[in-house]
């Protein structure tokens, strides 16, 4: 596992609430990237983290699902590159969102 620095982490534009448990993340394309990496848990340090693996770059939303009630949630999500049989992966940009 390489960490490329010129693959921009993509943006989070959104999230909004669609049912008790699940949110829905919008995020901006990277134009660079051939997938998505992201991760949301209740430790600010991502231990236990749930893993969503997006494959293909024209995806631009994910679905948050089994949240737990009035507990606080940390997202993060970064770009990744296949080249060949070696992924490459830019660096994580974090966010904080609230349960309720």
């Amino acid at each position: 596992v390489e960490t490329i620095t010129y693959l921009e982490a993509p943006k989070i534009t959104s999230i909004t609430k669609t049912s008790k448990n699940t949110r829905k993340l919008k995020f901006q394309k990277n134009s660079k990237a051939s997938g998505y990496e992201i991760q949301y848990s209740t430790n600010k340090n991502f231990s236990k983290a749930t893993k969503i693996k997006i494959s293909k770059n024209s995806t631009t939303t994910a679905v948050l699902k089994k949240l737990k009630n009035k507990k606080k949630y940390y997202i993060r999500i970064r770009a990744c590159k296949k080249v060949g049989e070696k992924t490459y992966y830019g660096y994580w940009r974090s966010y904080y969102v609230s349960n309720s």
